[in-house]
């Protein structure tokens, strides 16, 4: 699925969330959430939540022990034996007296030397160095971060006699207890289009936000949605001048999707509604698709913004049509199928999104 491109008021003003690549996050997609302090936006992008987290509170205790340093003393052992010793020196001379005889000879002189020299040096030296350094620190670091986080409840089940005697529930979004039967969340097109928003305010019941329509010229669908950083019990109202494109678009915002029960025309009442009603049991006519009591089948386009061509449809075959029946197939697809017999006033139980429009007995 192809990821939209977000307006300039996707999150009401604040910047959008974006990812590690600076680009924006689509949230309404399988498998994808928003991080952490934010939430899935009117147009389905994660936008900041504006939460204001108490600064974290940090106690330091540094204990810090003296550098301990032992030395040991340097011992140096010198060992000599015996000094040098020199010379041991004898010199022994013999002389004989001369000796004469006839005939007469040279006198002889014998000379005898005998020297001795012993040296002995023998050095020892033995020199011990012990170095012990020892320094141990200790650092002791508490931080208490405390962060507060505020999420927006409300109600969606009070009453409101307003809403149930001149709207009709449309779609239901993310809605806690009411999504239940609606697997696929879904709300007007138009919801969030400030093009097209009469006027946004905050509410406190949906009552007045109902009555608020009914008095505004103009207004035929009402938009319910709970924005999480606003205050609990705020519920923000959107006036709408229609219904926005068959089918709505698929949500991930806590919202309900309100239209007047005039917008189909009054000749025609709404006695069924399907899966895109979380609060009723979807049923539909018994004959939706029965080949044999099917009139017509039109193909409505996307931007269609109601049922009125529908209605025209059937009204254009007066004495045949009794009533028609919207199908909302999908995203790109609404089908309108006209009715000679709509079956049995019961209906019977549908898993589709779509709507059962009985033409009314004055008409």
């Amino acid at each position: 699925m192809s990821t939209p491109t977000p307006s300039p008021h996707a999150c009401n003003g604040d910047e959008l969330t974006r990812d590690n690549a600076g680009n924006p996050i689509f949230c309404n997609r399988p498998g994808h959430v928003c991080p952490s302090l934010s939430y899935c936006g009117a147009e389905d992008f994660c936008c900041p939540t504006g939460i204001t987290t108490t600064a974290p509170a940090t106690t330091t205790r540094t204990t810090t022990r003296r550098p301990t340093t032992t030395t040991r003393r340097t011992t140096t052992t010198t060992r000599v034996t015996r000094p040098p010793t020199t010379s041991t020196t004898r010199t022994t001379t013999k002389t004989r007296p001369p000796t004469t005889t006839t005939p007469t000879r040279r006198p002889t002189t014998t000379t005898r030397t005998t020297t001795r020299t012993t040296t002995t040096r023998t050095t020892t030296t033995r020199t011990t160095t012990t170095r012990t350094t020892t320094t141990r620190t200790t650092t002791t670091t508490t931080t208490t971060t405390t962060t507060t986080t505020t999420t927006n409840s409300f109600d969606m089940t009070m009453d409101s006699p307003t809403l149930d005697a001149e709207f009709i529930l449309e779609y239901v979004g993310d809605v806690p207890g009411l999504s239940a039967d609606n697997p696929n969340p879904f709300r007007f097109s138009n919801a969030f289009d400030t093009s097209v928003v009469l006027a946004r305010f905050p509410v406190s019941t949906l009552e007045e936000c109902a009555v608020a329509c009914v008095e505004r010229a103009g207004c035929d669908a009402v938009f319910m949605w709970v924005r999480p950083t606003d205050p609990a019990g705020t519920l923000r109202c959107h006036l709408l001048p229609d219904a926005g494109t068959a089918g709505g678009v698929p949500t991930g915002t806590f919202s309900l999707s309100y239209r007047r029960r005039t917008t189909a025309r009054d000749e025609f009442t709404l006695v069924h509604t399907g899966t895109q009603d979380a609060t009723t049991r979807p049923t539909c006519f018994t004959t939706a698709f029965d080949f044999d009591a099917m009139l017509d089948r039109i193909m409505l386009e996307p931007q269609d913004s109601n049922v009125e061509d529908c209605a025209q449809a059937c009204l254009d075959r007066p004495g045949a049509c009794l009533g028609f029946f919207v199908w909302f197939r999908n995203a790109s697809e609404t089908q309108c199928i006209l009715l000679s017999d709509l079956g049995s006033d019961d209906g019977r139980r549908t898993r589709t999104a779509s709507l059962s429009f009985q033409l009314n007995s004055n008409s």
